[in-house]
């Protein structure tokens, strides 16, 4: 009986300038080294399982914060805040990442590279976004060689179906859009606000994307970009979380002024 295939990964490889990489600079710049190490961490975790992780946020931050230490990082919400710069920079896939997936080009490349030295090739099938010729030579087996165009040709149209379909599940689910400032929409699925209603337990995050969506409609000029929204989300947010405090502070004083 054959060994069953191995999807994990023992190691990977990391590149020597990868502190000259662009993203990784603005990564550093924005959260300093914690925001790396959250980074190098989630990739060691993708690359245990295969390519890809399915995972829920919430629950990633929590086991990030056991592993680190919680001397170091406290704060569930900005594990989470650096997962999202992170498809902001495009070193995670942000559509894959608003369905609780991460993975990306690079991740899913170098996993062809660690694994086809194996006798039996490794695919990529689910979640799939690598699209170049690299990639169809590596997941092709080697029983098929003599078919590979049309093999080729079969991997293009099942990746052009998939994308196809991951777009209209995002209008299916989609709950509210918000304008960004080349014209076109956001789309807010129902699980991005059931990840943020359980990080800000004291907002309503409906009613504040409401809020969003119509400061943004009032201020066309202060619009975000695709990379900047989320970050412009999780700001908004975490400044509605402080608001409740303050309120209540201003309501106990009012109710006793003399005091």
């Amino acid at each position: 009986m054959a060994r069953p295939l191995k999807d994990g990964c023992n190691y990977f490889p990391s590149d020597v300038n990868i502190y000259s990489d662009f993203k990784i600079m603005d990564l550093l710049n924005e959260y300093g080294p914690m925001g790396y190490v959250v980074y190098d961490w989630i990739l060691r975790r993708v690359y245990q399982e295969g390519y890809y992780l399915e995972t829920d946020l919430n629950q990633l931050s929590s086991y990030f914060i056991r592993d680190i230490g919680s001397k170091w990082v406290r704060n569930k919400s900005i594990v989470e805040q650096v997962i999202h710069y992170c498809a902001e920079l495009d070193l995670f896939d942000r559509d894959l990442l608003a369905q609780g997936v991460i993975t990306s080009v690079g991740i899913q490349r170098r996993y062809l590279e660690i694994t086809s030295r194996r006798k039996r090739k490794n695919r990529l099938e689910k979640y799939r976004i690598l699209q170049d010729t690299f990639s169809s030579a590596c997941i092709i087996e080697d029983n098929v060689n003599n078919n590979s165009e049309n093999a080729d040709n079969n991997l293009i149209n099942d990746n052009s179906n998939t994308v196809n379909k991951r777009k209209e599940n995002e209008i299916k689910d989609c709950v509210i859009q918000l304008p960004l400032n080349d014209g076109s929409y956001y789309p807010i699925i129902q699980k991005q606000i059931d990840e943020w209603n359980e990080l800000y337990l004291s907002v309503d995050v409906l009613a504040e994307l409401k809020k969003m969506r119509a400061w943004l409609d009032a201020n066309k000029c202060r619009r975000k970009t695709k990379k900047g929204i989320m970050r412009f989300i999780v700001n908004w947010l975490s400044r509605a979380q402080d608001k409740p405090h303050q309120k209540q502070e201003e309501s106990s004083k009012s109710e006793y002024p003399n005091l």
